[in-house]
């Protein structure tokens, strides 16, 4: 796949909004591209999307994770206007973020009418480790129960070879398992590789972890998931 239709590929997946239990475009962009290239997909019961390209008489698998999500918020209570401007309504947040990003900062939900500019007001942490699990935001508009939303940053903005991007954390990664399929497809080489679009790793690794305890794949089988983020200890 040549640079063009690499970076055509991802902008156009990087451009769809999602966060954990909201995954569903993206989801539904990546199983399109799939059937567009003739190769068997499903959705298991926890709504992680299957790829699979076989190709020649293969015994080994390779299996490629990406998560379907980003830190993002689910908007848990009604504000529907009528005469109050602004309103703020209290929003379940996604995601492991340092506090110090929250109070201030521009986000952006996603309503059945278009996006909603707001801002964050304030935040509720919990937890242990202790981590934000909900922010008051701030919008001149209404917003509903069960809209979504994250940050109010570019999905897309190349610059030479760099590329910014609200959502790397993971649709970069879900960007490149498309490409690599995409390529797979075209020059038709002989191997067996699966790809798994996991749902709410931001929540909890909760498509990840449902898969691994269903006994879905043999114990033998390697898995290799693409991340976006920091270097961690134990996990370089």
């Amino acid at each position: 796949m040549n640079r063009r239709k690499l970076m055509g590929l991802t902008q156009n997946i990087l451009s769809i909004p999602t966060a954990s239990f909201r995954e569903h475009g993206v989801r539904a962009a990546l199983e399109d591209l799939a059937k567009s290239l003739h190769l068997p997909t499903y959705i298991d019961d926890w709504g992680n999307l299957h790829v699979t390209y076989k190709r020649g008489r293969q015994r080994f698998r390779h299996l490629l994770l990406a998560h379907l999500d980003h830190p993002g918020f689910i908007v848990t209570e009604d504000w529907r206007g009528g005469g109050r401007l602004p309103g703020q309504v209290w929003c379940r947040w996604f995601g492991r973020v340092a506090e110090s990003y929250f109070v201030g900062a521009r986000v952006k939900v996603q309503t059945a009418s278009g996006p909603v500019s707001g801002t964050i007001t304030a935040i509720r942490s919990g937890g242990s480790p202790r981590r934000v699990e909900w922010i008051r935001v701030l919008t001149p508009k209404a917003v509903l129960r069960g809209d979504f939303g994250s940050w109010d940053l570019p999905s897309y903005s190349l610059r030479g070879d760099r590329l910014a991007t609200r959502s790397a954390d993971d649709l970069v990664g879900c960007s490149v398992l498309a490409a690599l399929l995409a390529t797979l497809a075209q020059e038709k080489p002989a191997a067996w590789v699966e790809v798994v679009y996991t749902r709410a790793e931001e929540a909890g690794l909760v498509g990840a972890t449902s898969l691994a305890e269903s006994h879905y794949l043999p114990k033998e089988t390697p898995v290799l998931a693409l991340e976006a983020s920091m270097t961690m200890p134990g996990a370089i």
